[in-house]
This record gives C-alpha cells, structure tokens and sequence, in this order.
C-alpha cells in the first residue's frame, strides 16, 4: 500500500488561490461596475429628496408637594379631613404631557393640520410660519383637502390639482387675492403675508388640510417624554421634525398648555380648599355653640332644683 503525502509549504488542489478569484471575477467587472452605479444613484437620490430631520430638546421640573419639608407638618394636621392629600405624582405628569388633550389643544393653536410646502430641487419644503399666503374657509371644512396654487403675480394666482378626501376633483380656478373662491369644498379667501416676494411669482406651493385627530396622532407619536433620573422629578421632551422652527413652538407650546392647565387645576384645589375650611369652622363653631348651650341647660337645670 503506497500513501501520498503531501510535501510540506505545497498547498492542497481544494484551496483556492487568489489568482483564481482574479480570474474568475475580472472577466464580470462591468457587473461590479454597473451594481456599485445604480447603488450609488439611489443613495444620492434619496438623500436629494429626503429633507433632513431636526431634533429639539426641553426639560420640565415637576415640583413635588410631598417632599416639602416645610409644609409636611402643617398638612398632615388637615389629612385627616381629606385637605390636602393631592401630592404630584411624576408619573401622572408623564402621562398628562402625552395625552391627546393637551396636543389637540398645541395643534389648534399651531394649526398643525394645515400645511404649505414647496417643491425644491427634488425634496419638498415645509413653509412652516413663512408661507406666502394665508387659506381662510368660510365654511365649516371636516373633509381633507389639499390643492396646489401657483402665482402668475402678486395679485393673481390659479388653484389646480384639487382633491377632496383623497378624491381628484379635477378642478382649476382662477382668482385673486382676497377674493371669495367658490370650490367644491366650500368657500375660501386666498390673502397674501409678509412673506410673500417676488421669488414666489411664477412658482406652485401645495395646500394640504387635514384633521385634527390625524394631526393630533401624528405628533403624539412623534413626542417623546421621558424621566431624566429615576430620582429626579425632570421630565426630558423631544420631538423630531423637518421644521426646526415648528418642533420648538410645539415643545414650547405643549409647556404652556401644560402650565395653563397646572395653575388652573392649583386654583380649583384652592377654592375646593377655602370651602372646605368655611365648612370646618362652620362645624367647630356650632359644636362649640351646643357645647356651651348643654352646659347652660346644665346648670340651668341644677340651679332650678337647688330652688
């Protein structure tokens, strides 16, 4: 029996050498060529029609009522009354800060459920606080809509590409500056701002109004509040947008309707408070009267027998 053995620093015939690779793939280098082409021209595409996304920050501190040493002594005298037990809760606050209402409330102050945007280069603008004109319906609008305007000048301008409710109407109009459009959607009055130049001349903007709950879900989901510490009572805001402006009036906005919403509530306990502070003293007082009326019968009574 004759064993082969393979002499030392000789490779074996399963190993591929790099020069087979070479040979193998420099024949397809166009493939290579054509692949790394067409990866190249989506990522550049998508980052020509992909508007960047900004981040804003803010904090709350939520002040706790349970941690004031100062007044932990005066309360406790009134605890057992049912005065004063309402200590903030951090989490609470959490929560209150996501609810719909107070969104619903920063979109109707914004107008969120209305936007302007502007085509440029391959991405579309949000003309968020800066747009040219202004859309007032007379009508009551609870159906989405959406239309684009272009301007021919200063004064004139034509609607176009109108659709209701995601349905293409097929309607073109043309009108004036202040003037009352009759649409299919109601009617509306077009009014120039301050932003308004001679670069808009010449150039469509596209109109889109929504709902408000749909607005409202939108940035609810895009809102996020979370604790800075576990022993802390900060509670950290962000929120991402392509509008640097509309993501600070947002987070800026939901802190005052939260504030707003905080003094209200302080007033309500102050008043719920005051009244029943009245009805204790109201009840100490006539206590104190009965007690001094028994001791006088009392003795009234003593007295008479005495006699």
């Amino acid at each position: 029996m004759v064993e082969k053995k393979t002499p030392v620093g000789k490779p074996a015939d399963d190993f591929i050498r790099i020069q087979d690779l070479w040979s193998m793939f420099v024949p397809k280098w166009y493939w290579f060529a054509i692949s790394l082409f067409i990866t190249l021209t989506i990522a550049v595409l998508y980052l020509l029609s992909t508007p960047p996304i900004y981040t804003r920050t803010a904090a709350i501190l939520v002040k706790d009522n349970s941690k004031s040493s100062s007044s932990t002594g005066a309360m406790s005298d009134f605890s057992d009354l049912g005065i004063f037990k309402s200590n903030t809760n951090i989490n609470n606050e959490l929560l209150t800060l996501k609810s719909p209402t107070l969104m619903t409330e920063v979109v109707n102050r914004l107008g969120l459920n209305e936007t302007f945007t502007i085509r440029k280069g391959l991405k579309n603008v949000d003309l968020y606080k800066v747009s040219p004109v202004t859309i007032t319906f007379c009508d009551k609008i609870e159906v989405p809509l959406s239309f684009t305007i272009k301007f021919s000048s200063k004064e004139a301008f034509a609607i176009s590409e109108l659709e209701i409710s995601g349905e293409d109407i097929g309607e073109t109009l043309s009108a004036q500056m202040g003037d009352s459009i009759q649409t299919s959607a109601g009617i509306m009055i077009v009014s120039p701002t301050q932003e308004f130049t001679d670069a808009f001349i010449g150039t469509s903007i596209r109109y889109v109004r929504g709902s408000v709950r749909a607005a409202v879900d939108t940035y609810s989901n895009a809102l996020v509040a979370e604790l800075g510490n576990e022993d802390a009572t900060i509670i950290n805001l962000s929120i991402n947008d392509t509008s640097i402006r509309k993501a600070e009036d947002i987070l800026n906005t939901l802190i005052e309707v939260y504030n707003e919403n905080w003094i209200r509530d302080k007033n309500q306990i102050a008043v719920s408070t005051d009244n029943k502070l009245k009805v204790y003293q109201f009840r100490t007082h006539a206590f104190r009267r009965h007690t001094r009326l028994g001791i006088f019968t009392q003795a009234f009574i003593k007295s008479t027998k005495l006699a």
